[in-house]
């Protein structure tokens, strides 16, 4: 009898959760056409962004859902410093934004990425019977080398380090919000 009162209040509360999360997304639903917008009262409209010309992203860093409140988002840096971020769940900035980091700031992600040695790390960070934590996603291109590492628990501080660099970016890096291009690239997942 007790094994399935508790069998009905996991189910209530994995219920819960599922409901409370479809109208998160649904409440964020993506803007459909290309063309940029200004941070104006009169929306202005510009050039829409060309990923084919930007190229291969240097990082894309992806933060994923928890039970809790997680941020969940994803950043992308290409070389020339230009940045997307777009913003979905338990963050400040929630939607699409875009940037120009400084060229000093794209030598201080290579820099971190060399000396954290990125390209020797496991491709999977994971005790398999811890749950409820966010995946952290990264994808790095540089050099004509790429890969790509899943961090959810036990991973190195060298990687914690790149994470911390890349939060500091968001953190303080000013953003134009933008509409969701229609050409943007997942580039991890």
């Amino acid at each position: 009898m007790i094994n399935l009162n508790k069998l009905a209040i996991v189910f209530i509360i994995l219920l819960s959760v599922a409901t409370s999360c479809k109208k998160k997304k649904e409440a964020i639903a993506p803007v459909a056409n290309n063309t940029l917008s200004e941070p104006t009262a009169e929306k202005k409209k510009s050039d829409p962004i060309n990923f084919q010309e930007l190229g291969e992203p240097l990082m894309v860093y992806e933060r994923t859902v928890c039970f809790g409140k997680c941020p969940v988002f994803i950043f992308t840096i290409y070389t020339n410093g230009f940045a997307t971020y777009e913003g979905k769940l338990n963050v400040e900035k929630i939607g699409f934004y875009k940037t120009q980091l400084a060229p000093a700031k794209v030598d201080e992600l290579k820099k971190s990425i060399f000396e954290n040695k990125y390209f020797e790390l496991e491709e999977i960070y994971n005790t398999p019977k811890v749950t409820d934590v966010p995946s952290i996603y990264t994808t790095v291109t540089i050099e004509h080398k790429k890969k790509k590492v899943v961090a959810k628990t036990g991973y190195p501080d060298s990687l914690k380090k790149m994470y911390q660099i890349m939060d500091q970016f968001i953190k303080y890096t000013e953003m134009v919000q933008m509409e969701k291009p229609q050409d943007l690239k997942k580039e991890i997942k």
